[in-house]
């Protein structure tokens, strides 16, 4: 079987991360597509890339995706209301909101599609438990408490954007 390897270096350090494992690389479709986009047929001959590729995540996130990648199962929507978070994803459970955030947003850019909905899961689950505050906070979305967002006409909320005032519609 040939071999692989890829270097990944993080914003927030110099420490390189090398990938040689071949289900990992095909459980990351974006590393896929960059050692196929640079010429190489990495499944059928040895390749070896000298340049890192630069990822704009911190690696903490990066750690936390590649040690528990093959672990993380995405949780159907069937059992979704009887799956404990705290027993399925313990390591991910253990992490506050603020640590998870990168974990999902590097899975998202990976396409790592099954890890992203683990870690979604468990947010969601955390912010079940939060405010209505916390969760814009988490967010980044105001919280007028005085704001009607529920649109009558077609059954929607509309929640306005990021870094946009609110207005009441009360």
């Amino acid at each position: 079987m040939p071999s692989c390897e890829i270097k990944i270096k993080f914003n927030d350090s110099n420490e390189l991360i090398t990938l040689t494992d071949a289900e990992v690389i095909k459980k990351l479709p974006v590393i896929e597509r960059a050692i196929s986009c640079s010429g190489f047929d990495w499944e059928e001959r040895d390749v070896k890339m000298e340049e890192p590729t630069g990822l704009d995540f911190p690696k903490h996130a990066g750690d936390f995706l590649l040690a528990h990648l093959d672990k993380y199962k995405r949780v159907s929507h069937e059992e979704a209301s009887s799956v404990n978070p705290a027993e399925r994803f313990p390591e991910a459970n253990a992490l506050s909101l603020d640590q998870l955030r990168p974990c999902l947003e590097l899975a998202n850019y990976l396409e790592a599609i099954d890890f992203m909905h683990c870690m979604g899961f468990v947010i969601a689950k955390k912010l079940e438990k939060c405010t209505v505050e916390e969760c814009a906070a988490f967010f980044g979305v105001p919280h007028d408490p005085n704001a009607n967002y529920f649109d009558e006409s077609s059954g929607y909320v509309q929640v306005p954007a990021a870094n946009q005032p609110s207005s009441s519609n009360a």
